[in-house]
């Protein structure tokens, strides 16, 4: 299952959570064989419609997304997308999409502590973290891990808004953790992160996107 978001690479601000869910939608039914035009007549959806959806054109319903995660085998992950993109509103969401960029900064994920697709029990108490190295000419100072979207409610992951980085110079690494609680239900759960800096705007355009995925079982 961790795979299968993986064919959408870029950006990941809040607005574009509805990205992933569409291509995730996408690559769930061609991995099981389906046309657009069988998912059509199975679904009762149009094949323009369809097609608009997976590829990020047009939003889908929440009943059209608990039918491509129970006829696609999604195991509640594509549910969980949407939560999240259903959440992503208001003055958090509209930082994202003015971010703060200085000249010469630069990170990279060297690291996660929780691998991809981990298998946990319902309802654990987890930490989630990654070793960032900065890889630019910029000082960190007063930067966080902000999450993506919605942080708490059904079928999400939770866990605090935010998380602080600590203050790093160029060249160097430092770790960052965040507790998490993963929904008391079986299924697969997806969390988004940004990297901000201390107005809480976006410090990279492209670069820092963190993400977790992890399968629960009781």
């Amino acid at each position: 299952m961790s795979g299968v978001t993986q064919e959408v690479g870029g950006r990941l601000a809040v607005y574009e959570l509805w990205a992933e869910l569409s291509a995730s939608m996408r690559v769930l039914r061609r991995n099981a064989g389906i046309s657009l035009r069988q998912a059509e007549l199975a679904s009762g959806r149009g094949r323009g419609t369809l097609s608009q959806i997976e590829n990020g054109k047009a939003r889908p319903s929440r009943d059209l997304v608990e039918w491509y995660d129970a006829t696609f085998g999604g195991d509640g992950l594509l549910q969980s997308l949407y939560a999240e993109a259903r959440g992503a509103h208001g003055p958090t969401s509209q930082r994202h999409f003015f971010p703060n960029v200085h000249d010469g900064d630069g990170v990279a994920v060297e690291a996660a502590l929780l691998p991809e697709g981990e298998l946990v029990q319902s309802g654990a108490d987890v930490i989630a973290g990654w070793t960032l190295r900065n890889t630019g000419k910029v000082p960190w100072q007063g930067r966080f891990v902000e999450r993506v979207g919605a942080h708490g409610a059904a079928r999400l992951i939770t866990s605090a808004p935010e998380a602080p980085i600590p203050d790093c110079e160029p060249g160097a690494s430092v770790s960052v953790e965040v507790a998490l609680t993963v929904p008391g239900v079986a299924g697969t759960f997806a969390a988004h992160w940004v990297i901000v800096g201390p107005d809480r705007r976006l410090s990279f355009e492209r670069d820092g996107r963190l993400r977790v995925i992890v399968t629960t079982r009781p």
